[in-house]
């Protein structure tokens, strides 16, 4: 048979988690969210950086193909210019030597 004695005076036979225990799953979790909210944050801001060098290699792209693509080439000297690429206006300048 078996017999089960009964809680000690003071205990209570609820169970559950000590303050300790929280407050370290709750650094755990904070330290964890923190890192993730870092990681999107640099990853948002290399995402439009690297938008932003693609346009501009584009522009530079097509400015030289638009030159290269004229019937006289371009005489030496500096070339200063705007185009329309990705819903922005970008200035050129083209030093030609």
């Amino acid at each position: 048979m078996n017999a089960r004695l009964p809680p000690a005076p003071g205990r209570s036979r609820a169970r559950g988690f000590t303050l300790v225990e929280v407050l370290i799953a709750l650094s755990v979790i904070a330290i964890a969210l923190g890192a993730a909210i870092s990681t999107a944050s640099h990853y948002a801001s290399n995402s439009y950086a690297l938008k932003e060098r693609t346009l501009a290699h584009w522009v530079g792209q097509n400015v030289f193909a638009q030159m290269e693509n004229n019937d006289p080439w371009p005489s030496t000297g500096e070339r200063n210019g705007n185009m329309d690429m990705g819903g922005q206006s970008w200035r050129w300048t083209a030093t030609i030597q």
